[in-house]
């Protein structure tokens, strides 16, 4: 056994099923390791666990699996510094002389994705969960089993990294060296820096049969098979290359037919504008010129890369590794792998300007210090307060947020030209599109082939990430994707034609800077404002 394992350990709750404007408590806690199990059962399970660790001579590292969202704020009290916390998530605290991390930090997905029991949550409730004690409890201690064994995969492969972003990043300079980047840097090129294109085409219901396909893998094909500039040398021109063989970001004036991205006032991504200035990348320059969907009228100056790179044996890695994994049915592996070739674009275009600092603070009343040092309370807790700065950027903070804009700017080129290849499309959302036939290369499993993912009788349009596919309304959708919320197939249809569905999530929203709250949504079409 690896020495990692002998310091991990996994831990879980059990909680009140979740239910509207219930804040659920927790009821049992089960601690595993690979040596031992303990149980704490009652109202008091917290207590009981926390009084139990305190006594533990030697320190573990233990995760929970979405713990920094959920089970850690059940915590509050016995929490300590230092505290990790990234986009209201805690990544990392201290709980007496113990480390807790929250394991979905490493491994973005939900405990189902590989093996979990299914269950019938009513048995949780308080009167009867005694009765059914023996089978909770089962449950309970499949869930640590199985997180214990993805950790310590992880563990085992990677080492004991805080975030699969910088693990991702870890792994590309292993096989790509590069250097990172400084602000002035960051400040230069993350103008060219867009997400992922997401358009509606059509709107409301389509009875004549359409088919979903997906690129497979688009980021990391992407990346393998297109230049990205590396190490932040540019010459600096007033004009375009006559070449697309070299990466390249331009500042132009053009007239645009839905091909080069822009900011909305209120940040959001528009394809529409139809003329005016535009921050572009190289990759799309390309592929609109090509289809004649952009004229440019005004260059004003281009960076061209003069280091640069394919991320091809970084990619072609941990492909194979996806492949081996996914042919002898190791789910772990498979997913570690292809987390680990998505993860990594992300991470160069990480800006420090949202990084803060905090500290869990106690001393009431004796706040000074804090206030000296910058710091401004977010939340005030009866256990404790929560203080955040802004802390000071050091320039190794920064990563290449222009090899991101340039790994986005190729995905987005790739859908670009496969819309071409796309009869009637009426939908895409970043990898995908939903059309009603496809002529582009079409391949069930290759790394940047297009495959059919469905196919469908119907098709309803409500929205960006907003749509279902299905051949009859009783049988329920192929597929749905409603973001923020569930919908049903008949509400969605209803979302179509003009109505509104009000959306009450269960699932309370625990945060370290508010009170618990739930949320509810309005869903109605959002295609009048696309």
């Amino acid at each position: 056994m690896s020495k990692a394992k002998r310091t991990i350990a996994v831990i879980d709750t059990e909680t009140d099923p979740f239910m509207f404007d219930r804040v659920p408590k927790p009821f049992v806690i089960e601690f595993y390791t690979d040596k031992e199990t303990q149980i704490f059962w009652g109202d008091d399970c917290i207590d009981q666990f926390c009084e139990w660790l305190e006594r533990r001579p030697d320190p573990f590292l233990i995760y929970a699996h979405n713990g920094g969202k959920f089970d850690y704020h059940f915590f509050h009290k016995y929490l300590d510094n230092p505290a990790i916390i990234i986009k209201n998530r805690i990544v990392e605290a201290k709980l007496f002389h113990h480390t807790i991390r929250d394991s979905y930090a490493i491994i973005p997905v939900p405990l189902g994705t590989f093996d979990k029991l299914k269950f019938d949550y009513n048995k949780m409730e308080r009167e009867v969960r005694d009765k059914h004690k023996e089978e909770i409890l089962t449950y309970l201690h499949r869930d640590c089993t199985e997180l214990y064994k993805l950790v310590c995969h992880f563990i085992d492969r990677f080492g004991p990294r805080l975030t699969i972003g910088g693990t991702a990043i870890r792994e590309i300079q292993k096989l790509h060296p590069f250097r990172m980047q400084g602000s002035n840097h960051d400040q230069t090129f993350r103008p060219f820096y867009f997400g992922g294109r997401v358009q509606c085409f059509g709107q409301g219901i389509y009875n004549d049969g359409r088919k979903l396909v997906d690129r497979n893998s688009m980021y990391p094909s992407v990346m393998r098979d297109r230049f990205h500039p590396i190490n932040g040398r540019f010459d600096y021109l007033e004009y375009l290359p006559d070449s697309f063989d070299i990466p390249f970001f331009a500042k132009i004036t053009a007239k645009n037919n839905g091909a080069l991205p822009s900011r909305k006032e209120n940040g959001g991504l528009t394809f529409e504008k139809k003329h005016g200035i535009f921050m572009a990348c190289s990759h799309e320059i390309e592929i609109a010129l090509k289809y004649d969907l952009i004229e440019i009228e005004k260059v004003y100056y281009c960076f061209l890369a003069t280091d640069y790179v394919k991320f091809d044996t970084f990619v072609d890695k941990f492909g194979e590794e996806k492949v081996i994994a996914k042919e002898t049915g190791d789910k772990a592996a498979e997913t570690f792998a292809k987390l680990i070739m998505n993860s990594g674009y992300g991470r160069a275009g990480l800006n420090p300007e949202n990084f803060r600092d905090y500290i869990i603070f106690r001393d009431f009343g004796e706040d000074q210090n804090l206030i000296d040092q910058g710091y401004s309370m977010c939340v005030d807790y009866d256990d404790f307060e929560l203080w955040e700065k802004k802390p000071e950027i050091k320039e190794e903070d920064f990563c290449d947020v222009a090899i991101a804009a340039s790994i986005t700017s190729a995905a987005r080129a790739n859908l670009l030209e496969n819309l071409q290849f796309a009869i009637d499309p009426i939908y895409c959302d970043t990898d995908s599109i939903i059309c009603k036939d496809f002529h582009g290369d079409l391949h069930p499993s290759r790394i940047g082939a297009w495959a059919i993912e469905k196919e469908s009788k119907n098709v309803v349009i409500a929205g960006k990430k907003m749509y279902a596919l299905y051949n009859d309304i009783e049988d329920g959708p192929l597929k749905i994707s409603s973001k923020g919320g569930t919908v049903t197939l008949k509400e969605m249809i209803r979302m179509s034609n003009g109505e509104t569905i009000i959306y009450h999530n269960p699932a309370p929203t625990f945060s370290l800077k508010r009170e618990t709250r739930f949320q509810t949504r309005s869903f109605k079409s959002t295609l009048d404002r696309d």
